[in-house]
């Protein structure tokens, strides 16, 4: 009998594949070294930023003022709120002084956590899943927002994930510049008493992202709805959330 070798042939599977591997592989041996994961918590553990930019919206037409989701995600997400207001309201042909940036303010805080009351905190589960499995192999893990610590801790709390961050930093601790600044997560990896390059940065917006890298820490970049838009750095890591839990 003839042996008829078995021929397949590839049509630029290889390099697709090889691609693959080689980012599993680099995923695989940065959480290996790691010892600490920093999380940001907006658009990656908690689904937050469509509660966002509807309260943005109603808060703005209360005072006269337009918002689209287009211009939001092109101007509001993860942007200093003030800075936001001023650019909304001066395209809206209007002026915003102190005063009345207060009251969209809080007039948008207290809609955002009605949607929450309403509606409940949406989970990012896949995230989830990786912070509990990351936790239970004992693995450090922080948080590093720029929203107010009271807001970070009524999340995790209300949503019994407070457990598993016992380092958290926040806007307005410790009098931090906000991202795209290094300060928060610099302050972060301080308190944990690891290295920068001993950790791990998982985010969704370049503000953060250029905050993780500006402090020197690796940065994973899991890109949402709001955000898939946005220009990373180049040194950024662009993953999925089923990639990170095939490499822990």
């Amino acid at each position: 009998m003839m042996f008829v070798p078995l021929v397949i042939v590839f049509y630029g599977e290889p390099d697709i594949i090889s691609s693959k591997s080689m980012k599993n592989s680099h995923l695989s041996t940065l959480f290996s070294n790691a010892y600490a994961v920093i999380w940001d918590m907006d658009g990656i553990l908690v689904d937050s930023e469509s509660y966002h930019f509807t309260a943005h919206r109603e808060a703005l037409a209360a005072f006269g003022v337009t918002l689209t989701e287009e211009y939001y995600i092109a101007n509001g997400v993860s942007v200093d709120v003030l800075l936001f207001y001023r650019k909304a309201f001066k395209d809206a042909g209007q002026s915003l002084d102190d005063a009345l940036f207060q009251k969209v303010f809080y007039r948008k805080l207290a809609c955002y956590q009605q949607l929450q009351r309403d509606h409940g905190i949406k989970l990012i589960q896949p995230a989830i899943t990786i912070v509990k499995r990351l936790y239970n192999n004992g693995v450090l893990m922080a948080i590093a927002s720029q929203v107010d610590r009271d807001e970070v801790v009524r999340n995790l709390r209300g949503t019994s994930l407070l457990q598993y961050f016992p380092i958290i930093v926040s806007g307005g601790d410790f009098g931090l510049k906000k991202k795209p600044a290094p300060d928060i997560y610099l302050k972060a990896t301080e308190l944990l008493n690891i290295a920068p390059s001993s950790c791990i940065a998982i985010e969704d917006a370049v503000v953060g992202v250029k905050s993780a890298i500006a402090a020197g820490i690796p940065c994973l970049v899991v890109p949402n709805h709001f955000t898939e838009s946005q220009k990373f750095p180049a040194s950024a890591i662009h993953t999925t959330f089923s990639e990170i839990a095939a490499a822990i």
